[in-house]
């Protein structure tokens, strides 16, 4: 005790106590002794516990603080990750706000634009219908209008003309002949193809233009792969998407797909994909622009 010590110990218990309990019974105390021996092992029992309790205490502290450690570790971890993804999601959030910006910014150029286009498109269309209906009324400036590259290029090689002798301006004159005569026939070809409205037939080939035209398909061809700057799928196309035009103008009642079969494409995607590739827009975005 003056060590400052608990002296209820198993030294106490075991060896004090028992030692006592042992005199006592040599003494003939035997009712002293038992209940020496009795408190002796009540001693040690309760010492036991106590034991076992500061033990189990220690235990508990040591893992808790442990599952504590662990579960704050966790907490960080899981704040750490929760941080990132919300600094990735206000970036993605901003790119995406970015980005709707300059989406509808876009659109309303591109409309701008496509309004533009599509009033240049009705005026296209009309110079067209306005071309070929003075191409009836007045078909010797067709031909004037034929000959003139032929006259400024002899006007341009006189000097030569009259020194390679009069043969040679027979063969520059009959070529010039030839040549407006095969540029006056394209011209009849182009005027009766948009008057008779071919090019709405679906399956429309080359044989049955040079037949309409009353000349041989080999000749057809010629005249017409000498002045067509298109082929004849892309020529009679492009006159279906420019009368197409025409129709979802004056036609606002008409639905897309009945414009389509009127304009000889039945199929409804090759519709949109001929209009957009001539015109840079869909069918809707021109009705709507217009």
């Amino acid at each position: 005790m003056s060590h400052g010590r608990d002296t209820v110990d198993y030294t106490y218990s075991n060896t004090i106590l028992m030692n006592k309990a042992r005199v006592l019974q040599a003494l003939g105390r035997y009712e002293e002794a038992i209940n020496t021996g009795m408190r002796a092992y009540n001693l040690s029992d309760s010492l036991t516990r106590r034991i076992k309790e500061q033990n189990a205490t220690w235990l508990s502290e040591k893992m808790g603080k442990k599952v504590l450690k662990s579960y704050i570790e966790n907490q960080d971890k899981q704040l750490t990750r929760n941080r990132w993804a919300n600094i990735i999601m206000g970036v993605l959030l901003f790119i995406c706000i970015t980005l709707i910006v300059f989406i509808i910014r876009d659109n309303r150029i591109i409309k701008n634009k496509n309004r533009v286009s599509s009033s240049l498109i009705g005026e296209l269309s009309k110079y067209k219908t306005e071309l070929f209906d003075r191409m009836s009324e007045h078909p010797d400036k067709v031909n004037n209008a034929a000959s003139a590259d032929d006259k400024a290029s002899a006007t341009d090689d006189k000097g030569k003309a009259v020194n390679s002798g009069e043969t040679v301006k027979t063969e520059k004159k009959t070529d010039s002949n030839a040549h407006n005569e095969e540029y006056e026939q394209f011209l009849k070809i182009e005027k009766m193809i948009f008057e008779k409205n071919l090019f709405i037939r679906t399956k429309l080939s080359r044989t049955e233009v040079a037949a309409e035209a009353g000349m041989s398909t080999s000749h057809f061809n010629a005249v017409f792969d000498k002045y067509s700057q298109l082929t004849f799928t892309n020529y009679i196309n492009n006159l279906r998407m420019e009368r197409a035009a025409k129709l979802l103008k004056e036609k606002p009642n008409y639905t897309i797909e009945a414009i389509a079969q009127e304009c000889g494409v039945p199929v409804k995607q090759t519709f949109y994909r001929l209009f957009s590739k001539k015109y840079g827009m869909t069918p809707a975005d021109y009705r709507d622009n217009i």
